[in-house]
């Protein structure tokens, strides 16, 4: 293949539900969980960043912000631990490693917002309203 080539990742995963007598060297739910991941990979960034985006927003709402570099590490660490125990398990599930590394994303993003941001420019980003911060 040449790259230029299309994969039609549907009719694949059409075919395996349809004929699941059908034999070959992997196994029926080896080869969707593979579809999955490649249509996965194949999604253009803007899905995850707005996942992302939306978990931070409703993180901001739920919880103030984040005190200093101390408590922003901290937080940072508990997520990045969430996705590790996961990560370890002998079948870890490729949701939940996807909603624990958008939340450990999030937290990055709200670390550079409440942390990094706001000791350079004194914009606490937490008390913004309708986008627009408010010093």
């Amino acid at each position: 293949m040449t790259g230029e080539e299309f994969v039609d990742l549907d009719a694949i995963e059409r075919y395996c539900r349809d004929h699941p007598d059908y034999h070959c060297d992997l196994p029926t739910e080896q080869v969707l969980n593979l579809i999955r991941m490649a249509k996965m990979r194949d999604r253009e960034p803007s899905p995850i960043l707005a996942d992302v985006q939306a978990e931070l927003k409703r993180a901001m709402k739920k919880f103030g912000a984040f005190h200093d570099a101390h408590h922003g590490k901290a937080i940072i660490e508990e997520e990045f631990d969430e996705l590790w125990d996961e990560i370890k398990l002998k079948k870890p599930s490729v949701l939940v490693m996807r909603k624990e590394a958008v939340q450990l994303a999030a937290m990055a993003v709200r670390f550079i917002q409440d942390v990094c941001d706001r000791q350079q420019t004194g914009v606490d980003w937490s008390t913004q309203v309708d986008g627009n911060p408010h010093p």
